[in-house]
Formats: C-alpha cells, structure tokens, sequence
C-alpha cells in the first residue's frame, strides 16, 4: 500500500475517475487521496459526500464553501443537519 500512496499517477487517475461521476475538482482530489491512504467502504464515502455536498448546496452555500463542509462533514465524520429543502428534494426523488 505504500508504494500506491507513492504514486501520483494512481492518485491522479482515482482522481479524474470520482471527477467523472460528479465529483468537483477540489474534492475528488480529497477522495482519491481518503482511497489511497484508506481504501475501505470508499463507495460509502463518495455517496456521503455527494449527500453532503446536496444538503450544503441546498442551504444556499456556494458550490466551493459547500465542497469544502461537505469534505470537512466527511472527515470528522458528523453528519450535517438536514435543511428542509434538501429533505423535500430527498423525498421527491424516491
């Protein structure tokens, strides 16, 4: 594992693949890093973050603040609060 951590192409490439599932360039780049150091559940760990990064946008956060509390909720592993919109969005898609 640590020659992975060591390579920048893997890094790069686990990077651009979660930046073509929707990721935004600041957190994939996070991501590929959580991959290569922690490669457990990492599947979880993206549809947290998209489910993260939905409820901050929804709140009316801006899309770079709401990468940012989205990588942050992910990392300290607290799960924001829920706004209204964002559970009404939630409830609609199902």
């Amino acid at each position: 594992m640590d020659r992975l951590a060591a390579s920048p192409e893997i890094v790069e490439a686990i990077t651009r693949h979660f930046r073509s599932d929707g990721v935004p360039p600041t957190a994939a780049g996070h991501l590929a890093a959580e991959v290569v150091s922690h490669p457990d559940d990492i599947d979880t760990k993206v549809s947290r973050f998209q489910d993260f990064l939905a409820n901050y946008r929804s709140k009316g956060f801006s899309d770079e603040a709401a990468q940012n509390l989205a990588v942050e909720a992910l990392e300290g592993g607290e799960e924001p609060s829920r706004s209204r919109r964002y559970q009404l969005l939630s409830e609609e898609q199902k």
